[in-house]
């Protein structure tokens, strides 16, 4: 159901994985008032995950790690060209 889906969406933006997440948002299901057909499994259980187990935090971290080793690098090489003569740096008069 969609209130499913908008539990497990505000539980992964606040940094659970994926998979507690949607644990989370099916125990948030069963706990609101519904009909009695409603809370029956056939209604939620078909929700899984599936997939690597890693928060949206995680990933940001790596991005970050990377943007940064990235610019490193390219300072590097660019200050390694410059020593060899390869590259100039200087404006000719």
């Amino acid at each position: 159901t969609s209130l499913i889906m908008m539990k497990f969406y505000a539980h992964l933006k606040n940094d659970l994985p994926p998979h507690q997440a949607l644990q989370q948002a099916k125990l948030d299901y069963l706990m609101q008032d519904h009909h009695k057909h409603l809370i029956q499994p056939y209604y939620w259980a078909g929700w899984i995950h599936t997939g690597k187990i890693k928060s949206a935090k995680s990933k940001k971290n790596q991005t970050l790690f990377w943007t940064i080793t990235s610019g490193f690098i390219l300072i590097l090489i660019v200050g390694i060209l410059s020593q060899l003569g390869i590259l100039s740096l200087r404006k000719y008069s």
